[in-house]
């Protein structure tokens, strides 16, 4: 069964009578009678994605799981690029810049896996080409993080090339937050 798509405000789930512009909120007819199998899964199959988030909600957490985790490979993506820079003058930086790459890449996996859920909970699967865009920049920046990572393993302590590996997971990072602000804020 099709979920009916709505202007609505994703964080609380409600309806706009006239929103001036938002994003699209999608609702089942059957999620609010609890039904946990709203997207016609196969006969006695329970919808995991649905199950999360109604386990979450006992406990009072309603908002999204992905912008709660969002800030941890975007802060060290940012990181990353900041003490590269600044190891142009103190070199023992460059170190620090790739703990914070690793600690990046090590944090998109679950932000990925938070970001999926929400896009299946409340944008019902939509492959808008905003969505579509998201998730390859969202599997680029794991890899640009980790070619970062090794080249400045294997470079001089006043390489410039993971430098720019950095400001290139730098410019992702900022793609993916401003994609996801069009998502969430319209």
């Amino acid at each position: 069964m099709r979920r009916e798509c709505v202007q609505g405000d994703p964080l609380t789930g409600a309806r706009r009578s006239n929103p001036p512009r938002g994003p699209l909120v999608c609702y089942s007819p059957t999620r609010a009678s609890g039904d946990l199998r709203s997207r016609s899964p196969g006969e006695g199959e329970i919808d995991v994605i649905e199950l999360v988030y109604q386990l979450l909600e006992q406990v009072g957490f309603t908002h999204p799981l992905h912008p709660a985790i969002t800030h941890l490979p975007m802060g060290m993506t940012m990181g990353a690029f900041l003490f590269g820079v600044a190891s142009l003058r103190y070199g023992s930086l460059a170190t620090t810049a790739r703990h914070c790459a690793v600690l990046g890449a090590i944090f998109v996996p679950p932000t990925m896996i938070a970001g999926i859920f929400d896009w299946q909970h409340y944008y019902d699967g939509d492959w808008s080409s905003l969505f579509i865009t998201k998730f390859v920049l969202a599997f680029l920046l794991p890899i640009l993080l980790l070619s970062a990572v090794a080249a400045g393993s294997r470079e001089r302590a006043d390489s410039r090339f993971p430098i720019v590996l950095y400001a290139l997971c730098l410019f992702t990072a900022i793609g993916l937050g401003y994609i996801g602000g069009e998502i969430g804020y319209g």
